[in-house]
């Protein structure tokens, strides 16, 4: 199954503790996981250095792609997707104004 979301597409957040967020989506982890900027963040240990003197670091955790869904700037509300071909080719289109995502 392809994914209806990809890199760089506006995502909010459906479900969970950061329900009603909106990111980009960084990269995808693995089959069914995505890392979203700014969304999820959690606190890594790192060893001090001199120029360094935190111990930790925030970085952007992985979260569920069923927990996301694609965000519309237009109409400000999240959308579907759905995948239409046209000489042999499939687009990417949104369906509440019928705009193609991909070119």
């Amino acid at each position: 199954m392809s994914k209806k979301i990809k890199i760089n597409d506006d995502v909010i957040v459906i479900t969970g503790k950061y329900k009603g967020k909106i990111g980009k989506i960084i990269k995808f982890v693995n089959n069914n996981y995505i890392i979203v900027d700014k969304i999820n963040l959690v606190k890594k240990s790192v060893k001090i250095c001199n120029n360094n003197n935190k111990n930790f670091i925030l970085k952007e955790s992985k979260i569920n792609i069923s927990n996301v869904a694609y965000f519309n700037k237009e109409i400000n509300k999240l959308d579907k997707i759905k995948f239409l071909i046209i000489n042999n080719k499939k687009f990417r289109i949104l369906k509440s104004n019928n705009k193609i995502l991909d070119n």
